[in-house]
């Protein structure tokens, strides 16, 4: 978290004018119309700059905005119960209202700055938020239980996925904060302040929806992260054994769950229809109620034109009473009334058949919006005054109830008035017909519940046995076939879990050094292949070891050569009289082909000579010392360079089988008094002349390379002799062909560095010495490899007339 970010003044200044605006956008008072248009503005332009800083630059972590979340929704909670009775009779002090919507204005940012967080800091999530807020305002909370349990449903699913930061906790601290998120959502529990009688408050998005929403979001979170830390520690913490072992429990307890929860859904739907159906039925027979039960006309024959074939009259004077009408369909004259009583349910409920259901209930009902349009769009029973709802699950109740009960105690009469519903009871199934006033206008609704009171429930009764009968028929089925399930599951998981366990034992022996442990598993799946690879593994690392092992032993032998090497090359040639003589040799491998050398003839005779040996590496090397080794033995008994060169020629042809071995070199004689220098060039690359005035020119000779003919005769006369005077400050620049074949790659290209650059680079060398030639050259070919391997060894030797 970055504390120094938070000392810039400008995310102070737009968190007050965002707070601001915010609790103009919820303030109702026409005055400030203006203001609020403004605050819309400011509010979506500012929002997200909020969010973007405090992700970005303060680098604010999940859990401090989560528990800021938590303590600011704390204190808004206690303020509104403190001040319920106010806020209900709308008497909120001005101060209280204005901390009120300050605090909430913190609840929006802080619970957006959650979901974003956990969204890879994308804030597009914040609009299926509102959305949902809408939602819930103008229908969600206008409702009541079951759609806002559906609509809890879709909230937890939809957070359950904003808690991914679970997933990087270490186990003990997703143990504590499992123990704090459940002590969290107890709390929050006991302290929902939003009773029914909030529902007065529904249009107020200040007071009801948005504290509402808020309240639902950290609920639902709270107990979506409850739900993530088992599942987390399950799949992150846990062994394998244990991981297939509860994979097993869910795979055959969950899908039974839902079967189970299905099952009675739609058993549920079928009986409420079947029997809703019967009672539409008894309700159009005229003969179940009895003529002394028939009221005195109260409605005109006017007035009766208006009403449907059935329908509830609602009479309001003396006292407010019901009656039930059937018209005659041919003559459109009401037959009867009939007072809607106990009296009348009892009739109703003794004529009806019911497989669930223990009495019966009357009462008004005002529809919904959506439940109005479902019945206008309902096909299947248009032209129908009464007709059977779908939704009997749904409370509809409007606060007037009259209904009858079976008798369980036959001492006892029984008229119930039940004033709780579905608390005590639920509805299985219900016929809603139209209300009208005496003056044949319908105003709302009628409904006739069959309900099934649990609290009346005893066990002698029939339906307990059915249902008995049906649960336990259900999990007998099922517990046959999850225990035939489990066992086939234990035994793959046993067999997986033997085949990971065999893995694990020979990772181990591997690690411990044991590269000859085999594993052996029985089968085609993957294991067996995992199993196959593992042992190629120990194979392949062996065989890498043994390669390690002999490749450090040659590098240990190559080094050792490469030091016999040099040791043969003169670090320190010797100090020639009038004559500086400077050499170098830079190998691209340990060890090189590549060989120059400087020895006394006599007092004043020096031989000196440069060359390659084709190829690389140790055999090239090899070859080398033994030039050299000939080129020091000969300089004891001739001084001249084409003598020199027929006898090293004559060993190589005569003792070195391998014809695809040659030499390049150069052979002189530097005479000290005369400064006369003969020289001879078998294949070599031809040397440059530079002159005191800067003028460079390159010696062009005849001669193939050593070895490469065994006629003597052939040889010698390939040999073309050269000889050349070195005035004060001219220079003999010798090379081999690591110098102008030097290679890079450019581009996908390669590039030399070539006798031209070579030409150009000797041109600028007027009045330089030996020595910086030699390092001005080096460097520059160094420069030209820009850090890329070297193809080929590099050889140089310049001598110069002081």
């Amino acid at each position: 978290m970055n504390l120094d970010a938070l000392k810039k003044p400008k995310i102070y200044i737009t968190l007050l004018l965002w707070i601001v605006a915010v609790v103009l956008l919820l303030q109702k008072d026409q005055v400030i119309a203006v203001f609020t248009q403004v605050a819309v503005i400011y509010v979506i332009s500012s929002w997200f700059f909020l969010n973007r800083f405090l992700m970005n630059e303060v680098k604010i972590s999940n859990e401090i905005v989560f528990f800021s979340f938590v303590i600011t929704h704390y204190l808004n909670l206690q303020l509104i119960s403190f001040y319920d009775q106010e806020i209900l009779s709308a008497t909120v002090p001005l101060f209280i209202e204005v901390l009120h919507q300050f605090l909430v204005a913190l609840q929006i940012l802080l619970f957006a700055l959650v979901v974003t967080i956990n969204n890879k800091k994308k804030q597009r999530i914040i609009f299926i938020y509102i959305l949902l807020a809408i939602l819930a305002h103008f229908v969600i909370y206008q409702e009541l239980t079951v759609v806002r349990i559906l609509f809890d449903f879709l909230l937890f699913f939809v957070l359950l996925k904003r808690t991914v930061w679970l997933d990087d906790l270490h186990k003990k601290t997703l143990g504590i904060y499992f123990i704090f998120f459940a002590g969290l959502f107890f709390m929050l529990l006991s302290k929902n302040p939003f009773s029914a009688e909030w529902n007065v408050l529904s249009s107020n998005a200040s007071w009801f929806t948005i504290p509402f929403f808020l309240y639902d979001l950290i609920k639902i979170y709270t107990l979506a992260v409850i739900v993530k830390i088992p599942a987390v520690i399950i799949y992150n913490h846990m062994t394998l054994s244990r991981k297939l072992w509860f994979a097993g429990i869910f795979q055959s307890l969950i899908p039974q769950i839902f079967q189970l929860t299905l099952s009675l859904i739609l058993f549920f739907f079928f009986v409420s229809a079947w029997q809703a159906q019967n009672l539409q039925e008894d309700l159009n027979k005229s003969g179940f109620i009895s003529t002394g039960n028939t009221q005195p006309k109260i409605i005109s024959d006017e007035d009766a034109a208006k009403l449907k074939l059935s329908g509830i009259i609602k009479k309001t004077y003396p006292e407010e009473s019901y009656y039930y009408f059937v018209k005659d369909s041919a003559s459109s004259k009401i037959i009867y009334y009939q007072n809607i009583d106990s009296l009348f349910c009892q009739d109703l409920w003794s004529s009806s058949q019911t497989i669930f259901g223990n009495g019966l209930l009357a009462y008004p009902v005002k529809l919904r919006s959506w439940e109005r349009y479902l019945n206008k769009a309902d096909f299947w029973q248009r032209g129908k005054a009464d007709k059977i709802s779908p939704f009997s699950f749904i409370d509809a109740a409007d606060g007037w109830f009259t209904g009858h009960y079976e008798v369980v105690d036959k001492t006892k009469d029984f008229d119930a008035v039940l004033f709780a519903m579905p608390t005590r009871g639920l509805s299985f199934g219900r016929v809603t017909l139209p209300l009208y006033n005496p003056q044949g206008q319908q105003i709302s609704h009628f409904a006739f519940d069959i309900m099934f009171n649990y609290k009346r429930l005893v066990f002698s009764d029939p339906m307990v046995g059915i249902l008995f009968a049906i649960a336990l028929i259900f999990f007998l089925i099922n517990s046959f076939i999850i225990r035939r399930v489990s066992e086939a599951g234990a035994i793959i998981n046993k067999t997986i879990i033997s085949k990971f366990e065999n893995l694990k034992v020979g990772i181990r022996e591997i690690a411990g050094g044991n590269l000859k442990h085999k594993l052996k598993l029985v089968g085609e799946d993957e294991f067996v292949e995992l199993a196959h690879h593992f042992n190629k593994m120990g194979e392949k690392l062996e065989e890498t070891i043994a390669e390690a092992r002999e490749k450090d032993r040659l590098d240990q032998e190559l080094s050792v050569a490469r030091d016999v090497q040099l040791s043969l090359l003169k670090n320190i040639l010797p100090d020639l009289e009038g004559f500086e003589i400077v050499a170098t040799l830079e190998t691209a491998q340990e060890v090189s082909g590549d060989f120059y050398d400087v020895v006394y003839s006599d007092e004043n005779k020096a031989l000196f000579t440069i060359g390659d040996v084709s190829g690389k590496g140790a055999s090239a090397a090899f070859y080398m010392a033994q030039y050299i080794s000939l080129f020091r033995f000969s300089a004891q008994f001739t001084a001249f360079p084409k003598e020199i060169a027929l006898r090293i020629n004559e060993y190589f042809t005569k003792h070195v089988d391998d014809r695809h071995i040659f030499i390049t070199a150069i052979i002189g004689v530097v005479d000290l008094k005369s400064g006369r220098i003969t020289f001879v060039r078998a294949g070599h690359n031809n040397p440059y002349y530079l002159n005191a005035g800067g003028e460079v020119n390159e010696l062009n000779m005849k001669g193939i390379g050593i070895g490469l003919t065994k006629d003597s005769t052939i040889f010698k006369n390939s040999l073309e002799k050269h000889e050349l005077v070195l005035n004060e400050n001219d220079k003999l620049v010798l090379y081999t062909d690591g110098l102008i074949e030097a290679t890079r790659v450019i581009n996908n290209a390669e590039e030399q560095y070539g006798e031209e650059k070579l030409i150009q680079k000797l041109s600028t060398y007027k009045n330089k010495n030996a020595s910086f030639i030699i390092n001005d050259l080096t460097s520059d070919v160094e420069k030209f490899f820009s850090g890329q391997p070297k193809n080929d060894d590099l050889t140089l030797l310049v001598i110069q007339k002081v």
